[in-house]
């Protein structure tokens, strides 16, 4: 899984969570790859840790960024029920 680049950043907002591995399947899922990985780091890691910043990352040469970003949303506003998901293309 060498060669990953961050692709989108993902926020959903205060006291809304989701598992890494659960976020990863559904990534997984929206890109239709297996070569995937994600990251979290805490936006207030002082402040009790109730909110992230995800990172999703994979293969530069991804196509259909833009379907990719569609699935995703809708896949994780299915998981997340109630979140203000806030996703950001970093390419």
């Amino acid at each position: 899984m060498a060669g990953h680049i961050p692709l989108f950043s993902l926020r959903l907002g205060a006291g809304r969570l989701i598992g890494r591995q659960a976020l990863r399947d559904l990534w997984s899922r929206a890109c239709a790859s297996t070569d995937v990985a994600v990251g979290a780091t805490p936006i207030d890691p002082a402040g009790g840790g109730n909110e992230f910043i995800y990172t999703l990352s994979g293969q530069q040469d991804m196509l259909d960024l833009g379907g990719v970003e569609g699935r995703l949303r809708i896949l994780v506003g299915e998981r997340v029920p109630g979140s203000r998901v806030t996703l950001t293309r970093l390419i």
